[in-house]
Parts: structure tokens; C-alpha cells; sequence
């Protein structure tokens, strides 16, 4: 699989950069595998025992040309220890599964002009975003872009049957390391609720369970607004439920767009939260959220250094409660075609205070979450949708996944019920717990 690697096009830089590679990462193998350098020193100990024995024999006197040649012999049995000890060396640093992982990216068109894929020179355990068991891979790019990678992910992630937490640069010039997960069947394929999701800090909301069973967690002054998508029976609503009961139980304020009343939502949220159900409700609402936003920011300008809410409440020893203003469909909102105009304007004064709020809301602990089967531009705006921090679709068709995220990574990756991918830097994946109605207490 890698013999073109070896020809006369590739360079002998090239060749020694990954010659160095292997045995660094070799030594660094032995360094954290007690037993395996245990083993390796016997070896060397055997061989180097033998060329000293050989060369200890003395040399034959029956001929002069016997006598010449002892000390050529003795040089070549010196000459293949140390050779098999070196290659001892390499076969421990090189890769074990190369020609997988080459083959994975042959399969994906990750190739360069010569249809080679870039090259495995080490692979090593690291921890990873709380993920304790994860295998950092470093590749000689050998002509391919990382754009390249980005694009086919998904492909890869299904030939070598392990999930791609990230891409990245690597230490050196026409390096990169991925870091993968350890495999990608590590996410529940349903999750029930559990109140330890509540058991973060007050700006921090836990969305779910990501690979290594970790949390999958959003610091809300950084990302404080989210779009939900997904095609019919995909999970949105449940997402919606479990995102509301976390803001009831942080105490925060809700507002709920739900032109059905509240119907498909329990008893104990529509209690807790205020349903917002016509337009001119709304318009209202938002203005009066828009009110709130200013006045914080007011606030903000009379303290000294508070850079948002959360700042300003270790500052002062307060409790500010975030606003949280949930739409249940977006498309309520702006499918406002044959309308009246007085309707039609005041559908527009929502869609304007959501933007608004979108841009501006971001230290004022003010959150917005819209939810849509289909977010193109006729149902969010692109100032809107530009400026929510943080989009997460579960089911898709590919049509819906280019539409959300730019390209296929949703209808690739995505076929339970209940995950959701995102379009953070690491294209997170979890699975949303599923939240029934006793268990909102």
C-alpha cells in the first residue's frame, strides 16, 4: 500500500523526516510500556551477547586469507545486531494498523495528484476534551490538504469505523493529527434523563453524552444562542423539553413561542414558563426582553470589570436569571407571504427584534433558541442565522444537511433518533436524553 512512498518521487528529506518519525515514537513507546522496553533490552542484550562472543573467537590460523577475512566477518556480525536492533526499533514505532488506515483513505478519495494518501508516522493515547482514551494520529501530508480531510470526514469516519474528534495542524510544516474517539458505537443510542445534567455551573448548560461517556457541555456567555433542525420524528421537541426543564431548573426566565398553546408540552413546564401564543404576544414579549437587555447593559457600563452578567454577579454577590426565549417553529414567524399588512408588519417586528437580540444579547444573559425542520432563508433570516452561535441537527436528508451545515456531515453521520451533530470547531456529536414527564419535578 505504501511502496510508492519509497520510489524515486518521493524526497529524501521526506524519507528521513518519517524514518525519525517512527523511532521517536518508538522510544517514546518504550518509555510508557515498562514490560515492552523490558523485552526490548533482552533482545539487544541476546544479539550484542552474540557479535561479542563471535568476535571473542580467535581467528583461524590455517591460511592468511582466514586470518584477513575473521575481522570482515566479525564487522558484518557487528554490523546485522546492530541493523536488527534498529529494525527492532522501527517495527515497535511504526504504526501498526498503516495499511488501514491508508486503505481508509483511498477508499474516501483523500488522495493527492499520485493517488497516495498521507502517510501514519505515529499514533499515541491523549486525552481529548475529558475523553481519557483517545488516539492521537500524526500524518506526513504528502501533498493533501487538510480541506481535503475536513470535507470527507464523514467517509473516513465509516471505513475505519472510528468517530474524528478533530483535525489540526501539527507541531511541523505539511504535518497534521487527528485525534479520534474509540469507536463509533461509543454514544448510548438512547439516553434517559438524569438529574446529575443539572449539576453544572449556572452559566453552563449540559446538552447530552458525547464519545468516552462524556458530557456534552455549552458555556452559555460564550454560545448563548442555539438553532435546533432535523427533519420530522428526528427529536427536536424532545430536545426543546430538555432544554426548557434545564432553564426551569436554574431558575431562569422562560418564554415559550408555541402557537398550539402548550399542548404537546407537560404540565410542569407550561406551570413554570410563560407560552406565548399569537403574534402581538410575542412582539411584545421580545420588546420587553429587548428592554431588559439594555437596561443590563446600563448596568454592565457602571461596573468595573464586569464583562457580562455572570462577571457582574461574582462582582456584586447577585443572581441575575438568564432570559431563555424559545421558538418552537421559526416558520410560524416569518411565513408572513399573502398576509394581511398590519400582520405582515408585525411579523417582521419579531423577526427584527430577534436579530436584534441575536447580535447584541450575548453578555446579557439573554439566550435565544429557535427550533425549524428546514432553516433555509425563507424561514431564518441570514442576519439571524449568521448570528447564532451554535446550530445542532439531528436527522437529515442530505438536501437538509447542506442547507443547516453547509455539506453532508448530518445525513452521514446522524441515523438515531435523539443525536444531534454540530457545527462547533470539533463537529460534536451526542445523544440528547430523552425526558419523560415524571421526570419533571
Amino acid at each position: 500500500m505504501n511502496s510508492k512512498y519509497y520510489s524515486a518521487e518521493v524526497n529524501i528529506r521526506q524519507r528521513r523526516s518519517h524514518i525519525l518519525a517512527v523511532y521517536k515514537s518508538a522510544i517514546a513507546t518504550l518509555k510508557e510500556n515498562r514490560s515492552l522496553l523490558v523485552c526490548y533490552l533482552i533482545a539487544i542484550v541476546i544479539l550484542l551477547g552474540c557479535a561479542i562472543a563471535y568476535a571473542l573467537q580467535p581467528a583461524p590460523s590455517e591460511s592468511i586469507v582466514d586470518s584477513l577475512t575473521h575481522p570482515v566477518y566479525v564487522l558484518a556480525v557487528c554490523l546485522v545486531s546492530i541493523g536488527l536492533s534498529l529494525s527492532l526499533l522501527y517495527i515497535i514505532g511504526r504504526p501498526w494498523y498503516i495499511g488501514r488506515i491508508s486503505r481508509a483513505f483511498i477508499q474516501a478519495g483523500v488522495v493527492n495528484h499520485a493517488d497516495e494518501p498521507p502517510l501514519l508516522t505515529e499514533i499515541r493515547r491523549t486525552k481529548f476534551r475529558g475523553c481519557n482514551d483517545c488516539e492521537e494520529l500524526v500524518f506526513d501530508a504528502r501533498g493533501v490538504p487538510i480541506t481535503l480531510i475536513e470535507d470527507n470526514k464523514g467517509a473516513l469516519q465509516t471505513t475505519i469505523n472510528k468517530y474524528i474528534l478533530a483535525i489540526q495542524d501539527g507541531s511541523r510544516p505539511k504535518i497534521y493529527r487527528m485525534i479520534l474517539a474509540p469507536d463509533v458505537n461509543g454514544i448510548p443510542a438512547f439516553l434517559t434523563w438524569d438529574k446529575t445534567y443539572l449539576s453544572v455551573p449556572h452559566n453552563t448548560l449540559t446538552l447530552g453524552v458525547t464519545y468516552g461517556n462524556m458530557p456534552y457541555l455549552v458555556d452559555l456567555d460564550k454560545t448563548p444562542h442555539i438553532l435546533v433542525a432535523g427533519q420530522t420524528g428526528s427529536g427536536k421537541s424532545s430536545a426543546l423539553r430538555v432544554l426548557i426543564y434545564s432553564a426551569i431548573k436554574k431558575g431562569d426566565k422562560v418564554y415559550v413561542l408555541d402557537p398550539k398553546s402548550g399542548t404537546d408540552y407537560p404540565t410542569y413546564i407550561r406551570q413554570h414558563s410563560t407560552f406565548v401564543t399569537t403574534i402581538d404576544e410575542f412582539v411584545t414579549v421580545l420588546q420587553a426582553v429587548e428592554t431588559e437587555m439594555d437596561i443590563r447593559y446600563r448596568i454592565l457600563g457602571c461596573t468595573d470589570g464586569a464583562q457580562n452578567m455572570t462577571m457582574y454577579d461574582a462582582i456584586t454577590g447577585s443572581h441575575t436569571p438568564r432570559i431563555w426565549v424559545f421558538v418552537d417553529e421559526m416558520a410560524q414567524i416569518t411565513g408572513i407571504r399573502g398576509s394581511k399588512p398590519d400582520i405582515k408588519k408585525k411579523h417582521e417586528a419579531a423577526i427584527a427584534s430577534l436579530v436584534r437580540l441575536a447580535q447584541l444579547s450575548r453578555a446579557s444573559s439573554i439566550s435565544l433558541v429557535v427550533s425549524t425542520q428546514r432553516p433555509d432563508m425563507d424561514v431564518i433570516p441570514g442576519l439571524l442565522k449568521s448570528n447564532i452561535n451554535l446550530k445542532m441537527a439531528s436527522l437529515c436528508d442530505f438536501n437538509l444537511s447542506t442547507v443547516i451545515f453547509g455539506d453532508r456531515r448530518a445525513s452521514d453521520q446522524i441515523h438515531t433518533k435523539g443525536r444531534f451533530i454540530t457545527d462547533d470547531e470539533y463537529q460534536s456529536v451526542f445523544q440528547m436524553p430523552y425526558i419523560t414527564d415524571n421526570d419533571m419535578i
